[in-house]
């Protein structure tokens, strides 16, 4: 945990105090997430990942429209094959 928290600290993340006044979090939990967010920007560094393959906020909750849709096509079909059935 100790080299994490230099890790962290040594990438310019705030000190621990002010990060646990501003989110009211448990300290392990903020630098975990700031070790994800450092983790997932060394990996799109390394293997250049360029901006056109980000991925994209579209559709209702965080899914593709097609992807909604063909759920919502097989929740409404097993309700019915179950009305069907009974």
């Amino acid at each position: 945990m100790f080299t994490l928290i230099l890790a962290l600290l040594s990438q310019g993340v705030p000190s621990i105090p002010s990060i646990l006044s501003d989110t009211g979090q448990h300290a392990d939990d903020v630098m975990l997430q700031q070790a994800d967010k450092i983790d997932i920007q060394w990996f799109k560094m390394e293997m250049r990942v360029g901006p056109n393959y980000m991925e994209k906020r579209e559709g209702i909750l965080g899914m593709s429209w097609a992807h909604f849709f063909t759920m919502s096509f097989l929740v409404r079909f097993f309700f019915g094959a179950l009305i069907a059935y009974h």
